[in-house]
This record gives structure tokens, C-alpha cells and sequence, in this order.
């Protein structure tokens, strides 16, 4: 019996070396894509599903915009709000919240330490 070898490839083939190639004809044309890169760069990829993307964003801006606006806050008795002030040593958490307190109750207070309650109406 005898053996049939196939011969390796040779070293300059394949779709780097086309990739790599092209992208040298491309430099010495002056920048310019041409043919199928030229057409690739100016479009899309897949005209579908741009289309579908389109729409449906269009379709959310759409809902967003007429989106009935409801009051859900209860006239007499609006829900508390509750702050918390968190961050890295001397990065002014005590000096802000001395200002709120100054600015909605007109006390001045000396050292902040512990929960704080400010009732603003």
C-alpha cells in the first residue's frame, strides 16, 4: 500500500493574510475603500432588522410621550422622605446635613451624631 500525503498549505493564504492584504492596498490606494468595504462602511449590516429597531423605538418614544400622568400622592398626608447621607471621612456629611437642618428649621446645631428627624411643611 502506499501512503498519499496532502501538502500543507502554503505560508501565506488564508483569511488573515487576505485581511492583511487588503488592508495594505488600502494604505497604498490612499485611505479610499473600495468595492465591498466601500459599500459595507456607507450601510447596514442587515437592512430587517435596522428597520424593526427603528420602529420599535419609535413605538417607546411613542408610549412615553402619551402615557396618561396619574396622582398617586395622598393630599392630606404626603408620604415622609426619607434622606440618607453616605460617604468617605472629611467629605462634608456633617457640614450638609448642619445646612439642611440651618436652612429649613433656622437652628444652628454644634456636632451631628445619631438619626436626625426634620419636619419641613
Amino acid at each position: 500500500m502506499e501512503q498519499t500525503n496532502e501538502r500543507h498549505k502554503g505560508k501565506h493564504v488564508g483569511y488573515a493574510e487576505r485581511r492583511k492584504t487588503a488592508a495594505e492596498a488600502i494604505k497604498k490606494d490612499g485611505g479610499r475603500k473600495t468595492g465591498r468595504e466601500a459599500l459595507r462602511s456607507e450601510g447596514v449590516s442587515n437592512l430587517g432588522r435596522t428597520k424593526k429597531a427603528v420602529q420599535r423605538k419609535a413605538e417607546m418614544d411613542h408610549r412615553k410621550a402619551a402615557a396618561p400622568l396619574t396622582n398617586r400622592t395622598d393630599s392630606e398626608n404626603p408620604p415622609p422622605v426619607l434622606v440618607v447621607v453616605v460617604g468617605p471621612k472629611n467629605s462634608g456629611k456633617s457640614v450638609l446635613i448642619r445646612s439642611l437642618v440651618k436652612y429649613y428649621t433656622k437652628i444652628n446645631l454644634g456636632q451631628v451624631s445619631g438619626p436626625i428627624t426634620v419636619i419641613a411643611g
